[in-house]
């Protein structure tokens, strides 16, 4: 008969050789203490980031030829055809979908969405019934539908964008004559012939100047655009039948990105103009792939990609990570796709069913730390534990060095102040020889998360992740954070300042400060109610967990005092879910957002908070053997290599500290704020709205919240 001990080393050893065989393992240590723990850690290559999705059917009824865009909210607005023929419109309105029948005088293919300033969509589409390429938008309060030109004989493909003056740009093929172009000019349709006899597939994009630029095929991948005079055409790739099922996107330098489909040997290909020639790519070669493909650039100009399977029959999706392409399947079936990215750098895709993918980002995991025992992760996955770094006295999370991976930063006060350990390849960096509190988030608005941090006597400064400048954005707080209230893609500083009375946020679009509570305990930020706003997270002695709608400014009470409070996305439903330290209730809980279920996921902690630590579906750089909360393993501390990389002198109380400041240092409110200001836990004549299920509880068997469809 096995003992309990036997047990647990034969399933460690089984798990130990499945992951020699599907990971490659690097090097391994073996680490035996007394009779009671046998601990094994494996260091494995830096896995790529993936998706979590969120799939939903749209139209029950089907629907194909779509396209997507996405509005001012992040929200998704889909044209489509359904199975008798007619042009559909699907948009998501907080809760659901919103559907209407745009037009049934025909029978109509290849549709292409966009949206203008006021989140109104524009359409083009084609009537092959009646041979007609037509123009549909919404004015405000009804549809407004055109036809552009009638004798459009043989598929024809429709893709349009609107100009800086909202003024709609369509390309599309015309039998015999080739791809035209037509604008409007405000009073009329103006149209040309860009590339004669070729042109079935094309797609459409407007630079900076609105000038447009085509790609299209003519049994080899061709481009063309505008030069402000004359069309300067080019091939773009002529080995073998390629170019058909294009897309076209221009990056902030107004340089194209395509995707497109090599019919010869049936694989995705995507081709980029680097300023002075074309850089072309296999993305994907296994089997017959890249039919039906759709590009769109994230906030670091990186390509996402949504096509088609053949061979499988499935959706899948392609993102440059910045060094190689990280490629998922997302779901069966799934041809006619498109795709768009929102402001969190997420995929949303639109394909035939008529289905809709949101890619969520990937679940977030608990981090913490645990003294004498070190700080670990919680993989929200699988339920396992990782252990990051030796016992540090405070953490958090954020994605420095920008490869799509939260990296552990800490205060490590034996070593000599605050340091990074980088997701990417596992080294650690000294970035300031001491912090009061530490936060990170994307300060400046270049897609990457910057170290935050307030010192006595000094400030509150951010370090520029990407030139290690430092900033100081405030007088001293005696706690920290970063979050997306005003919602404008860049961080907002969080913190209190009890001198000034409170908490306030320092708004990043303006510079401009709004008291949000007269106190708290423990501040943290994060979308609380799934609007794509972060929210204003705290907690309050005796009187609750509240978060802030950053959008109404309505208390919610979500849950009981904490000790301490941070908000991540644990069951990938791409809402926060709350985290915290309940001493009375027995340690660190989550409540899902999903269901308002709770989940105890540790009997204590010193520490927490949340991030995305690993590549979603897998483990980290560190793996271990499941355990019931952290105990025992080994990793790395700071300082505990030979060689590290150090920057304190540079930072805040170091010899060599040189640093900006922006404007507007101390928080004060302007008159008119005061005036509208809604009184926060504590103050008088606050008003708020309670969830259910306050106290941190388990449902029988302790089962956790489940990702919602």
């Amino acid at each position: 008969m096995e003992t309990p001990k036997l047990k647990n080393g034969v399933k460690l050893l089984k798990g130990l050789i499945m992951l020699i065989l599907m990971s490659g393992l690097k090097r391994i240590f073996s680490l035996v203490s007394g009779l009671t723990v046998m601990f094994l850690v494996i260091i494995l290559p830096t896995l790529v980031f993936a998706q979590d999705w969120d799939i939903q059917t749209v139209d029950p009824t089907g629907g194909f030829h779509t396209s997507i865009a996405l509005d001012s909210n992040d929200y998704p607005h889909i044209s489509y055809i359904d199975s008798d023929g007619n042009l559909k419109y699907a948009r998501w309105i907080s809760s659901s979908w919103n559907i209407q029948t745009l037009d049934t005088v025909g029978d109509f293919e290849n549709t292409s969405i966009t949206l203008d300033n006021n989140d109104y969509a524009h359409i083009s589409y084609y009537d092959e019934y009646n041979w007609e390429i037509k123009y549909a938008h919404w004015t405000g309060s009804s549809w407004d539908i055109q036809i552009l030109t009638s004798n459009a004989l043989y598929f024809s493909d429709t893709s349009i964008a609107l100009d800086s003056n909202q003024y709609p740009h369509i390309s599309y093929y015309y039998y015999d004559w080739g791809v035209y172009y037509a604008k409007w000019t405000g009073s009329s349709w103006d149209k040309q012939n860009v590339a004669y006899l070729s042109g079935v597939d094309n797609s459409i994009a407007l630079d900076n100047n609105d000038n447009p630029h085509i790609s299209y095929y003519d049994v080899s991948l061709k481009y063309t655009r505008w030069t402000g005079s004359y069309w300067d055409s080019q091939t773009i790739d002529g080995t073998g039948t390629v170019g058909l099922y294009n897309s076209i996107v221009l990056d902030n330098s107004n340089y194209p990105h395509i995707s497109y489909y090599d019919s010869t040997n049936d694989d995705l290909k995507y081709a980029r103009w680097t300023g002075s020639s074309w850089n072309i790519q296999t993305v994907d070669s296994a089997g017959n792939v890249g039919r039906y493909t759709s590009i769109a650039l994230d906030s670091n100009d990186y390509p996402h990609i949504s096509y088609y399977d053949s061979s499988n029959g499935n959706l899948k999706y392609a993102r440059w990570t910045g060094s190689s392409w990280d490629i998922q399947t997302v779901d069966s079936g799934g041809n006619n796709t498109s795709i768009a990215i929102d402001s969190k750098d997420h995929p949303h895709i639109s394909y035939s069913g008529l289905k809709y993918a949101k890619g969520t980002g990937g679940r977030e995991d608990l981090v913490g730390t645990w003294s004498g025992q070190g700080v670990y992760y919680r993989s929200s996955d699988t339920g396992q534990w990782i252990k990051l770094g030796s016992p540090a006295s405070k953490i958090t999370a954020g994605d420095i060095d920008g490869d799509g991976t939260d990296d552990l930063i800490g205060i490590w006060p034996a070593q000599g102040g605050v340091w990074v350990k980088y997701s990417s390849d596992g080294s650690w960096a000294r970035l300031s020889s001491t912090a009061d509190w530490i936060g990170a988030g994307d300060m400046n608005g270049d897609g990457r998360d910057d170290f935050l941090g307030t010192w006595t006597g000094q400030g509150v400064y951010y370090r520029n992740s990407a030139n290690g400048q430092w900033v100081k954005m405030a007088s001293p707080a005696t706690q920290i954070t970063a979050g997306y209230i005003d919602n404008d893609g860049t961080g907002d500083l969080l913190g209190i300042w009890p001198s000034q009375g409170g908490v306030w946020v320092k708004y990043s679009s303006s510079g401009s400060w709004e008291r949000l509570s007269s106190t708290a305990d423990w501040i943290g930020a994060g979308d609380m109610n799934g609007d794509g706003r972060d929210d204003l997270l705290g907690t309050w002695s005796n009187q609750g967990v509240f978060y802030r709608d950053s959008d109404t400014a309505t208390w919610v009470k979500i849950a009981s005092s904490a000790t301490q409070i941070a908000a991540g996305d644990i069951d990938g439903d791409g809402t926060e879910d709350l985290l915290g330290i309940w001493p009375a209730q027995g340690g660190v809980w989550v409540k899902y957002s999903s269901n308002s279920s709770w989940a105890r996921l540790s009997s204590t902690a010193d520490w927490i908070a949340a991030g995305k630590m690993r590549s979603a579906g897998g483990g980290g750089i560190e793996m271990f053997q499941d355990l019931l909360a952290p105990i025992g393993g080994y990793a790395e501390g700071p300082g505990s290599i030979l060689e590290f990389a150090d920057f304190s002198s540079e930072g805040p109380g170091g010899w060599n500290f040189v640093f900006q400041a922006e404007k507007n240092l101390a928080p004060k409110e302007k008159e008119p704020m005061r005036i509208m200001k809604t009184p926060g836990p504590g103050e008088a004549d606050f008003r708020y709205i309670e969830q259910k299920n306050l106290f941190p509880q388990e449902r029988i068997k302790g089962k956790r919240g489940k990702k919602k469809k």
